[in-house]
């Protein structure tokens, strides 16, 4: 896998103490999140000794070409989703420039995923995602509700800058505040 650059634009729809959009469809959205959306645990992988030793495993693993293009990630993540499909397993590594961000990504075994994960303690989320059509967005939009506290963020991931200029989600625009990056949300 090679890296790839994303482009990503959030919004915050809804905290415990203030909704960013209307008061009836925040709240309803949440729920209908937390009863249909694909469920999601992130670790982080914070400790700059355990970034290394994962990257070290990654060449132990196979995985060589990490960097084809100038690239020092500062974001490790890895993933678990129960999809319709099945349990999923990735491991992302991503650098912190935001809205176009280089990323990283590749599956995981489960006994990957399982070697790892303990690298992560204290950096997790739990939440589920959803994905929805949105009138007037013309890409795919994904809601995810977190399940340790009451915030929904809505994320959508554009081809372009230019499409990452036009695209107005609802909500309070959290782009670019890494207060609200998942990495700082994880607990």
């Amino acid at each position: 896998m090679s890296t790839k650059i994303e482009i990503e634009k959030r919004a915050l729809l809804l905290t415990h103490d203030k909704s960013f959009v209307s008061k009836a469809w925040g709240p309803e959205l949440y729920h209908k999140v937390l009863q249909l959306g694909d469920e999601i645990h992130q670790g982080y992988i914070t400790n700059k000794l355990y970034q290394e030793k994962v990257i070290t495993k990654l060449f132990t693993w196979g995985y060589t070409s990490i960097s084809p293009i100038k690239f020092n990630p500062s974001v490790f993540r890895l993933r678990q989703r129960d999809t319709t499909r099945g349990l999923e397993y990735w491991i992302t590594l991503k650098d912190d420039i935001k809205p176009q961000q280089s990323e990283w990504e590749r599956p995981l075994s489960l006994a990957e995923f399982e070697m790892l994960w303990g690298f992560t303690s204290g950096k997790r989320i739990h939440k589920k995602r959803y994905e929805l059509l949105h009138p007037s967005i013309p890409f795919k939009l994904e809601i995810d509700g977190f399940l340790d506290r009451y915030m929904l963020i809505a994320e959508v991931e554009v081809p372009t800058l230019k499409d990452y200029n036009l695209v107005k989600l609802p909500g309070k625009d959290i782009s670019k505040l890494n207060k609200y990056s998942n990495k700082n949300l994880a607990k």
